[in-house]
């Protein structure tokens, strides 16, 4: 490898006069040191670290390594994490450290334990806080009240008292409305309570703080640093006249599944851009990791991907290693050169005239130290010089080199000779290099990531006992909203004379309008898994002193829930995302209800009715039975409702709940009687979307068996508008010939679709099978001028009448199979079959339901 890349530089070389489109100067002056370099960080808020906390040792322990260990992968800087507020964030709720006044209690949620475990592996790394929103009772629905300071100073004190934890920078109220007054109060009470160290971050939003500091300046003197959540295009005047240090406090997310290069570049080209564009000097990645239910969208943000702690699997994405380029090498304190044009047009940071840019980071003006991080993302050419002078450094005799590009990470490269205080260096599109002449890294490292495995078994039951303590989270579930932890039961619950522990609901009021985004749901917790067939029983206790804020008695209930739907957390109000419920308020009337994405949210009653032997404060069981197209549900093993049809969607999560009340629940039972109904899919997410093209003729995707599995349908996605009878069908891939004799067949304008947008064509009067070790063409039947295909999920892709070819990696039950290409047999092939082998990536999306007895 390494003689190969020499070879390249030198014919690159020789032929810079033909390709180079110009060099790009780059001087090397520590004297010419800048803004203070504050780090690279990443975002724990909207539950996004949920699952994290739920996998097994040792892998959790490598996760984190491989997150917050220096010198090893990402080793960011800062960690930034959510100020529970009981309210949806972003993927789920995470809990209050007050969820009502009077109650206080600082081991809720998992951010108190992953911040301990990132100082545990870097005791210097920075700490910062900032609320999405909190409960209804602070400032009785203001969040921006004085009541609201006391909240956020609670939060601070208790991080130190009860975890040792300084937290370094906070923030006001994550993308909401902020206000001079309290920001002012807010460093105020900082200072009065011993918080002086605490700097503000103002205030994650957009530039609109800045004009206000400018004209205030008692809001100038309260704000630390501003905070900005805009893309970097270009800094406002007034922000740089302020001369506060300014952060990209959130950097949007990364969208594209692994491997996806130019992701992972992309992430360093706005690492450096966010400085040379805009003198942001910190930016933090939001998430820091994708730990969510895959259900909760977007599940491709992130640099890691963790969303199976059953079986220990994780994504590790190209983005988490290439971070190393500037975190192994450079710490918070240090200085970046200025991009101001000096010498001749030189700067030691800025953009590359042939595409790319790049930053250099001193320790000191004095220090003869120096680290250049360059990427060249959007360079044209085949290849640019770039010349590096050093005309205060002495003694400098090479340099070492560092490269990333589409098919090496973070490698070290052959060392540089400098000649007469400078040398000249060729740029590869598409790369990203780091230069230094400090002892800095030992080269990026992993750990072996355990086998994927399928969802967790059922029968699933949780008492709520075991090694989880009084007010933990519970084991798997995921709070989407309110907020359960464990309890100590009441009412009698006790287990050989001893209480027993329960879940409770702790939210007794609706948080808005302190909500974020004015999200407006129920509580309810999910299970994951989506599982088409199957029983969710647990036992409930409604409270009694359940009341409204102005202390009127409410009548709270509870619920069980099935086959939940997809959600999307950028939609104001969804509240539809429940899937099949049965609902019991304290005086026995229960409801059978719908909701889902698929009937645009709206909803529908299935059939209700009266229990006279239900009530508070007492314990009852309610389960709920999900089988084909009807449901059955039960009331104290009395079945209420029995055969009810339900034809919107076919499976999904398992998930209890309440009204805003407090509630309880005990003896969780997700169970599934018959072995046909352990049908899963081969893909378990939405690819996203690549490029495209139309077809005419069989399009789809090769799978490569890992197991023997009995196939039960064949699915095809759907967008709205369809309404063509598509033919689908599985070849043999050596043979080319069909496994069954006649094509299933999938009417897209009849019914809806199943939890990921798939409708599926049973197979029906035989069976069919996928062996082991053998490959398979799984293809749809489209037409150019036919129904629209995979695009109508995605902005900015809306045309009509064309099937398109999408080339994207998709989330793959690797255990059962591989996606190893996509397959067409067109008007474009001439009518012959064609495959394109490029791993994770089809025609379609197509899906598949199986069952299998491994």
């Amino acid at each position: 490898m390494v003689t190969t890349t020499l070879v390249s530089i030198v014919f690159a070389l020789v032929l810079c006069s033909h390709y180079v489109l110009s060099d790009t100067r780059i001087l090397v002056k520590p004297s010419n040191a800048a803004e203070r370099f504050d780090g690279v960080g990443g975002l724990s808020a909207g539950a996004s670290s949920r699952l994290l906390y739920e996998y097994p040792e040792p892998t959790r322990s490598q996760l984190l390594d491989l997150l917050f260990l220096p010198n090893f992968a990402a080793a960011f800087h800062i960690l930034k994490i959510e100020i529970g507020g009981d309210v949806q964030s972003t993927w789920g709720t995470e809990p209050s450290h007050m969820h009502y006044r009077g109650d206080e209690n600082y081991e809720r949620g998992y951010e108190w334990w992953l911040v301990k475990e990132a100082k545990k592996r870097n005791p210097n790394i920075i700490v910062s806080a900032l609320a999405w929103g909190a409960p209804h009772w602070v400032g009785d629905g203001n969040f921006l009240s004085e009541e609201g300071v006391d909240y956020h100073i609670s939060f601070l004190q208790g991080a130190r008292k009860y975890h040792n934890v300084t937290v370094d920078y906070v923030g006001i109220w994550n993308e909401e409305k902020w206000d001079a007054t309290y920001i002012k109060l807010l460093r105020k009470r900082l200072d009065e309570n011993g918080l002086q160290h605490v700097e503000i971050v103002a205030t994650d939003g957009g530039w609109d703080i800045a004009t206000a500091m400018a004209k205030d300046s008692q809001l100038n003197d309260s704000v630390d640093v501003v905070g900005i959540h805009s893309e970097c295009t270009k800094t406002p005047s007034v922000a740089f006249a302020l001369h506060k240090t300014l952060w990209k406090s959130e950097q949007g997310r990364l969208d594209t599944p692994p491997p996806a290069w130019p992701t992972a570049i992309g992430w360093i080209e706005k690492l450096i851009k966010n400085y040379a564009v805009c003198r942001f000097t910190a930016t933090i990645i939001c998430p820091l990791i994708t730990s969510w239910l895959q259900n909760f969208r977007r599940v491709n943000h992130g640099l890691i991907a963790a969303r199976h702690p059953w079986s220990g699997y994780y994504d590790m994405r190209r983005g988490l290693m290439v971070t190393a380029h500037f975190t192994h090498f450079v710490q918070p304190g240090w200085f970046y050169l200025s991009p101001t044009s000096i010498h001749g047009g030189m700067t030691g940071s800025g953009l590359l005239k042939g595409g790319g840019s790049y930053v250099t980071l001193v320790p000191n003006a004095t220090s003869d130290e120096f680290v250049i991080v360059m990427e060249t993302l959007n360079q044209s050419a085949v290849v640019q010089n770039v010349e590096v002078y050093f005309p205060l450094i002495k003694k400098l005799l090479f340099v070492d080199v560092w490269e990333s590009n589409g098919t090496m990470e973070f490698v070290y490269m052959p060392i540089v000779p400098i000649v007469e205080g400078m040398f000249i260096y060729s740029l590869f599109p598409g790369s990203i290099y780091t230069f230094t002449n400090t002892k800095g890294s030992q080269g990026g490292h992993t750990y072996p990531i355990p086998s994927p495995a399928p969802l967790p078994s059922l029968p699933y039951r949780d008492d709520f006992e075991g090694d989880r303590s009084v007010n933990g989270i519970p084991k798997l579930l995921s709070d989407y909203y309110g907020s359960f932890q464990i309890f100590v039961g009441t009412k009698g619950r006790q287990i050989d004379g001893s209480q027993n522990h329960v879940l409770r609901q702790w939210t007794p009021v609706a948080p808005w309008p302190n909500a974020w985004k004015t999200r407006n749901g129920e509580p309810i917790t999910y299970f994951p898994g989506n599982y088409m067939n199957y029983r969710v029983q647990c036992d409930v206790l409604i409270e009694s002193t359940n009341t409204t804020p102005s202390g009127r008695p409410v009548c709270g209930t509870a619920r069980v829930c099935g086959r939940a739907d997809l959600f999307d957390h950028s939609k104001a109000v969804d509240q539809y995302a429940l899937g099949v419920c049965l609902t019991v308020d304290c005086t026995g009337n229960w409801t059978l209800s719908g909701k889902s994405s698929k009937l645009g949210g709206d909803g529908k009653e299935l059939k209700s009715g009266k229990v006279s032997t239900f009530g508070a404060d007492q314990w009852h069981t309610l389960a709920i039975g999900l089988y084909d197209y009807t449901t059955t549900a039960w009331v104290d093993a009395t079945a209420v409702a029995d055969n009810v049809s339900i034809d919107f969607y076919t499976n999904g999560l398992a998930g209890i709940g309440s009204g805003w009340n407090f509630a309880q629940f005990d003896n969780l039972v997700i169970s599934t009687e018959r072995k046909e109904y352990n049908a899963s899919l081969i893909l378990d997410t939405i690819p996203d979307a690549g490029s495209y093209e139309k077809r005419t003729g069989w399009l789809g995707m090769v799978l490569n068996m890992s197991k023997t599995v009995t196939v039960t349908g064949i699915g095809r996605y759907l967008c709205p508008g369809n309404k063509a009878v598509h033919q689908l069908q599985i070849f043999d891939s050596k043979k080319r010939q069909p496994l069954l004799n006649s094509y299933f067949s999938v009417n897209m304008s009849n019914g809806l679709a199943d939890v990921l947008g798939f409708k599926y064509s049973q197979v029906d009067g035989e069976e069919l099978s996928l062996v082991a070790g053998r490959e398979y063409f799984v293809v749809s039947r489209e037409t150019a001028d036919g129904d629209v295909w995979f695009e109508c999920i995605h902005s900015g892709h809306q045309s009509t009448g064309d099937s398109y070819e999408l080339k994207a990696l998709m989330d793959v039950r690797v255990d059962v199979a591989r996606v190893v290409g996509r397959v067409e047999n067109s008007d474009k092939t001439g009518g012959k079959w064609q495959v394109t082998r490029e791993e994770n990536t089809a025609y379609g999306p197509l899906n598949i339901l199986f069952t299998s007895t491994l």
